[in-house]
């Protein structure tokens, strides 16, 4: 990636991005006026700030000034699920299916600078969708499923099983899971939810 990085960096400063600007004057005149305040408070400086929208500026290949997910998942060289289209939602906060510079600088701090107990709650906190702060059986399910990409659980291809899986959460057996019991497993069992994390 170090290559492609300095690749990205030397071409920045000739690229137009938006309104017949260079990229380095987009970020000056629009950027970082607009994105300041969000950006300090995140303590990014400038040239942090910066660095960020290069990145941002490489995925929007089309200069729109939005990050489709196509895009995201085309400049990942991931294969879009439905589980990487829950997270990107979580990004979305404005819920117009792309995200822009500031929603992209957000999701890259809070990623950045989470741990792995943090990314844990992430993942549960999107499928508890009523969020009485337990995993129902059938939100395992949807988890295990959207994170491994398949119809039914049956498809995960072990070891350990897509079933084995659904059992090894359920700690307890007692048809739910709290979030405490979730992140005490994934810190042992890391691997339920590692094609997320890949």
């Amino acid at each position: 990636m170090g290559a492609a990085v300095s690749v990205i960096d030397s071409l920045m400063p000739k690229r137009k991005y938006r309104g017949g600007l260079t990229v380095n004057e987009f970020f000056d005149e629009d950027i970082w006026p607009q994105n300041r305040e969000v950006l300090e408070i995140l303590n990014l400086s400038r040239v942090q700030s910066k660095t960020i929208f290069d990145a941002f500026v490489a995925v929007d290949v089309d200069c729109s000034g939005e990050m489709t997910i196509k895009e995201f998942h085309t400049y990942l060289g991931a294969p879009q699920t439905k589980f990487s289209e829950r997270i990107f939602g979580v990004l979305d906060l404005d819920g117009s299916g792309a995200l822009d510079f500031n929603e992209f600088a957000v999701g890259v701090w809070n990623y950045c600078t989470y741990d792995i107990r943090l990314i844990t709650k992430l993942a549960f906190d999107i499928f508890d969708v009523d969020r009485c702060g337990r995993l129902e059986t059938c939100e395992c399910d949807a988890l295990l499923r959207m994170v491994y990409d398949v119809e039914k659980l049956e498809d995960i291809e072990g070891p350990p099983s897509g079933e084995a899986l659904l059992e090894e959460i359920d700690v307890n057996g007692d048809g739910d899971v709290t979030i405490d019991e979730f992140l005490d497993l994934m810190e042992s069992h890391m691997y339920i939810l590692a094609p997320a994390f890949d």
